[in-house]
């Protein structure tokens, strides 16, 4: 029996499900291995962390596993603890700083060495530290794509940090606001509306430390938007520089497919399909194809639910057409392509219990 991987809310958890994947905790802390079976007192722990999801594994016969060659979770975590312990401390030694830079260049060299950074730390790690492991997710994912854009390793080193720096100002927003639940008030969004500017002005002027102006520049140019609705000085098309909007992708994608705590994520499908119409309005259509490249809106191992009402597992991908992967049916074993068989189209992401059910028929 090959393995697959569900993503569940931490409230959906039963005893009995087994864990896909290590949870970490505040600090980048594991609190679970992976291949654990939750038990009732587990699951209350994951609750009293603020973990909010996790992955699961389940069996089904036939189905194909994830892909293995991904970039791993422990590299992301070094990364993770260098930046929270440059950011936290009171006086940023140049020292901390090149623990930071060689972080990034690991990611960069396994990144080049053909891992791809897939997963993410930040939908299975608490809110607590969700700031930190976005910025590393964020790096990774932009390496990735300006690996796809024949970027030299010292560029893609440069996009790495300011990539991983570019929330860098949220250290003055309050911390309330960033993890308020409900909709901010005007006054609130100031605040978080000033924080690339804050970054930007921490990195330059008040942090004792030489940071090459294009990785700086990504900390206050990462909300700007090519149709000039961005902030903080609405700057448009081509005043916004590369590395500065393939970090903006980076963040909104990765904000997108990761659950907060005062809202559900998006799925994968949903979330490439709101950026490819987003072209040249959000963002430079050029850049943001190189990203797309990046990302599989129905990765290998992810269900789906047809038009004609059959669940079927991704078993392989159509690169032309990444809309329309290859399939196998739970329910029958047929493999569809849905490149050729026209008539039919991915009408939904099915629903947890359905997957459930369909587990325990084939286990």
């Amino acid at each position: 029996m090959a393995l697959y991987i569900m993503k569940i809310l931490v409230s959906n958890l039963t005893p009995g499900m087994v864990l896909a994947q290590n949870v970490y905790g505040p600090e980048g802390k594991r609190l679970l291995h992976g291949g654990v079976t939750l038990t009732a007192k587990y699951i209350y722990f994951l609750k009293k962390y603020n973990i909010l999801a996790v992955n699961i594994q389940s069996t089904l016969d036939d189905m194909l596993p994830q892909d293995g060659n991904i970039l791993e979770d422990e590299v992301k975590l070094c990364a993770v603890g260098a930046i929270r312990q440059w950011t936290s401390a009171r006086v940023k030694t140049s020292q901390q700083y090149s623990a930071m830079v060689d972080s990034v260049e690991d990611i960069a060299d396994e990144i080049l060495s053909g891992k791809l950074p897939l997963s993410n730390l930040s939908e299975i790690s608490s809110f607590d530290t969700y700031t930190f492991t976005h910025s590393v997710d964020v790096c990774a994912l932009s390496v990735y794509c300006g690996m796809k854009l024949n970027y030299p390793r010292k560029r893609l080193i440069l996009l790495g940090i300011g990539s991983l720096l570019h929330d860098l100002g949220k250290l003055k927003v309050d911390p309330i606001i960033l993890n308020k639940p409900d909709q901010l008030t005007s006054e609130e969004f100031s605040q978080i509306k000033n924080h690339p500017a804050w970054g930007y002005s921490m990195l330059r002027k008040e942090i004792n430390i030489n940071v090459d102006a294009r990785a700086a520049i990504i900390l206050l140019n990462h909300h700007e938007r090519y149709d000039g609705t961005g902030y903080p000085r609405g700057l448009k098309g081509a005043e916004i520089d590369e590395m500065s909007a393939i970090c903006s992708i980076a963040d909104v994608y990765n904000a997108m497919v990761t659950d907060r705590i005062y809202r559900k994520a998006l799925s994968q499908n949903e979330v490439y399909e709101m950026l490819l119409a987003s072209g040249n309005v959000m963002f430079n259509m050029d850049t943001l194809k190189a990203f797309l490249l990046c990302i599989n809106p129905y990765p290998i191992g992810s269900f789906v639910k047809l038009n004609s009402g059959h669940i079927g597992c991704v078993i392989g991908l159509n690169p032309d057409l990444p809309l329309r992967p290859i399939l196998q049916l739970i329910a029958t074993r047929e493999i569809i392509d849905l490149k050729k068989e026209l008539s039919l189209v991915i009408a939904a992401n099915p629903e947890l219990h359905e997957l459930m059910a369909l587990a325990k028929k084939s286990a």
